[in-house]
């Protein structure tokens, strides 16, 4: 008895009894094609408690197994269910009261237009019912066919319609041609012909061709209506209300009542095309929730409004049909560093110039979540990517500055097959691809961004040359419109490896408040705009930072490896004509930029309402391979018509 009392609760449990009510449930609704209402559902709960009972009153004392008792009450409620479902439908049906029946069939209580209803649907051809189809799902019962057996037992049957089909048209046809044309004379062996009854259940059934023939234009002649019809038809003395109507009455043949066969084996080709997706084509001004190692490629986005030119996210116009399979080739990443490692071991104080990039882990992963992986190993980051990433190549650029040096890595899935095939059904279409560049442990490669706010700017010829200056290289005293160098300000500190001398920034939406406008020439201010946001860009002569300390702007970083300043050349005149010289913005030597951008105090003035900035020599290119599957139109046409 000890051991009965724990079957009893698991098996009277509430959560036992949900789990059978909604099995159940569901399959009613698969077996009806409708859901249940209330008083149905009343009932479902209660055959539900009371087999649960029957069940255990029977098996409770001999199983101690709670699915065998399960088994049993599905067994036992399923056919009892849905007995009732169908008393419960023939009580519908059947609601007709019977002096509806009598009014309905009496032709002396029915008015003109219900019997006028009633003869055009008596005429009508009465199509047989089309069998119930049978039901190929798994039933709850172990002692059902199987579906193989269900199976063979329908194609015995539309054999057997088809052979009585065929067999009914030849009989139709031997029997048209044998009958004489309408003008033909008899032989006077045949004697004279009788007259032709007139009743419907007079006429010989054999000379009455099928409807279906005539209708689909098979045994429709003329010399095959029966002769009845000829006689009777379109006499003035013939009644009409026992004239037999005439098959060509009806609707013509059209094509679409014609089923073509097509060929039996249809010829298919692969195409393959290559597939870049590049992290500086989303919309950076706008979106700062994705950056260069996690972003979203979408396909086919239609007419999504833009900004610039530039959608929300990354995106493509193509749309993949019918793919085959999805590779991915490789991965071109920068050189650039993802942490920042302060060492004060030496003696010239703090220094960050140990570049920690991709190359300091094993591999990457690279996860897309929509792609199923075919990775699997002893953590759950590689069960969850797509593909594994290891050196391949590099090239870097001609800067000898060792801790400033960029360049590129290529990474691949060496000797590794990093794809997705979709056999034997390809996949219809893809929407979207969202990739993630990830460490080891999971975690994103650099969750940094790799797009900064402006803040404001600094004229070179503005800042103060006197004190002690550190290491300040890029300043010169000329005229207020002769600087040399523009220093940009950026709202978030950076890290030294996120802009290196010779990179190549962009800026977009940058817009002045009116102080710039009104302190300034509008001229001037509009041409460095246009200057700023440059779609060429602008190359990154240096960093450096402000000094709260010292009172003073510094090139480089501070002491913990950042900083906040980007500084870019101006604009010189054309170098081909043998120019040394700055070209001021909109030709005014005196403008007022320079006290209008800065005054003093180691901070530009509040003079932008917008801008950002994006690093394009830092950005991630992930290329795929898509094989599509799609019809061979040259397995179709003639020899001659193919070079």
């Amino acid at each position: 008895m000890s051991g009965q009392a724990p079957v009893r609760e698991s098996f009277f449990s509430d959560k036992n009894e949900q789990m059978l009510d909604k099995l159940l449930y569901n399959d009613v609704q698969r077996r009806t094609g409708s859901s249940l209402d209330d008083r149905q559902k009343q009932r479902l709960v209660k055959t539900v408690k009371h087999y649960m009972s029957e069940v255990y009153r029977i098996n409770g004392s001999t199983t101690t197994n709670v699915q065998f008792l399960n088994k049993e009450v599905l067994t036992a409620v399923v056919p009892d269910y849905m007995g009732y479902l169908r008393r419960q439908t023939e009580e519908e049906t059947s609601s007709i009261s019977a002096v509806e029946v009598i009014n309905s069939t009496d032709p002396l209580r029915t008015d003109t237009g219900t019997r006028f209803a009633l003869m055009q649907e008596s005429r009508q051809e009465v199509k047989a019912k089309p069998p119930t189809p049978p039901d190929f799902r798994i039933p709850l019962e172990d002692e059902s066919r199987s579906a193989i057996e269900i199976f063979e037992q329908v194609k015995k049957i539309r054999e057997a319609e088809a052979a009585r089909d065929a067999a009914a048209l030849d009989t139709q046809q031997k029997m048209a041609a044998t009958m004489p044309a309408p003008g033909q004379m008899r032989s006077m062996e045949a004697g004279p012909a009788p007259r032709p009854r007139i009743l419907e259940n007079e006429i010989p059934r054999e000379t009455i061709p099928d409807m279906r023939a005539v209708l689909f234009g098979q045994g429709g002649q003329t010399n095959s209506v029966s002769p009845y019809r000829r006689e009777l038809n379109g006499l003035n003395d013939a009644n009409p209300t026992l004239v037999v109507p005439q098959a060509r009455s009806t609707a013509p043949v059209l094509p679409q009542d014609f089923v073509q066969k097509q060929d039996d084996v249809i010829n298919y080709k692969e195409n393959e095309y290559n597939l870049h997706c590049y992290s500086a084509d989303r919309d950076w001004t706008v979106n700062t929730g994705e950056n260069r190692y996690n972003f979203s490629v979408n396909f086919n986005p239609g007419n999504v409004t833009t900004n610039n030119g530039i959608r929300p996210n990354t995106s493509t116009q193509i749309k993949f049909c019918n793919i085959v399979r999805i590779e991915l080739v490789k991965a071109l990443m920068p050189v650039e560093g993802v942490d920042t490692l302060i060492d004060r071991s030496g003696t010239s104080g703090f220094q960050t110039i140990i570049n920690t990039n991709a190359l300091s882990f094993p591999y990457l992963m690279v996860r897309i979540p929509e792609l199923e992986t075919n990775n699997f190993g002893t953590n759950f980051g590689i069960d969850r990517s797509f593909g594994l990433l290891q050196y391949d190549a590099n090239w870097i650029t001609d800067n000898t500055n060792v801790t400033q040096r960029g360049g590129f890595l290529g990474m691949i899935p060496k000797f590794l097959k990093c794809q997705k095939v979709y056999y034997p059904t390809p996949l219809s279409t893809l929407q979207k691809l969202s990739i993630q560049i990830q460490r080891p442990d999971g975690n994103l490669l650099s969750p940094t961004l790799d797009t900064l706010d402006i803040s404001g700017f600094v004229l070179s010829n503005s800042i103060p040359s006197t004190g002690t200056p550190i290491t300040l290289y890029h300043v010169n005293g000329a005229s207020a419109g002769l600087s040399q160098y523009i220093w940009i300000q950026t709202t978030q500190w950076f890290s030294t490896f996120m802009f290196n001398q010779g990179d190549r920034i962009q800026l977009k939406n940058l817009v002045f408040t009116q102080a710039v406008v009104t302190g300034a020439s509008a001229a001037a201010a509009t041409d460095f705009v246009n200057y700023m946001t440059d779609p060429a860009g602008l190359l990154v002569v240096n960093i450096g930072y402000y000094n709260t300390t010292s009172s003073q702007f510094a090139t480089g970083v501070n002491t913990v490896g950042y900083a906040n300043y980007i500084i870019v050349e101006a604009r010189y005149n054309d170098p081909t004509k043998g120019y040394t010289t700055v070209s001021p913005f909109a030709g005014i030597a005196s403008n007022a930029l320079a006290a209008v951008f800065y005054t003093s105090g180691g901070a530009p003035n509040a003079t932008i309402s917008s801008g950002r900035l994006i690093n394009l020599s830092h950005q991630l290119q992930v290329v795929f391979r898509v094989i599509t599957r799609d019809m061979d139109s040259a397995s179709r046409l003639r020899p001659d018509n193919l070079n």
